[in-house]
């Protein structure tokens, strides 16, 4: 019965990677750290420093792209996996000053 149990398990393992899956899931999150990061720095260093506004423009657009691609290769969250997220916000498991007001 355990190498029953053992072979299920493995097969299991082997099909759904879960690893990979959450190696590809941090991948992708560091890269949103990275944008969000590089939008924090425009916004608050980029602004100030150029009077060129077709410099700011284009920088804005450079980092709407960004996003964009981003948003388009990043794997998808199941719908379980945000119903519970939510849940747990509306709970009050996270919660944030920037959201109390």
């Amino acid at each position: 019965m355990c190498g029953l149990l053992a072979a299920v398990l493995t097969a299991l393992m082997t099909f759904l990677k879960p690893n990979d899956r959450a190696a590809l899931h941090r991948g992708v999150g560091d890269q949103y750290l990275a944008l969000r990061n590089d939008a924090r720095m425009f916004c608050e260093i980029d602004l100030l420093d150029t009077a060129d506004d077709t410099k700011r423009a284009e920088r804005l657009r450079r980092l709407a792209q960004r996003r964009n691609e981003l948003n388009g290769s990043a794997p998808q969250t199941p719908r379980w996996a945000f119903e519970r997220a939510r849940e747990g916000i509306a709970q009050g498991e996270a919660s944030y000053r920037v959201d109390k007001s």
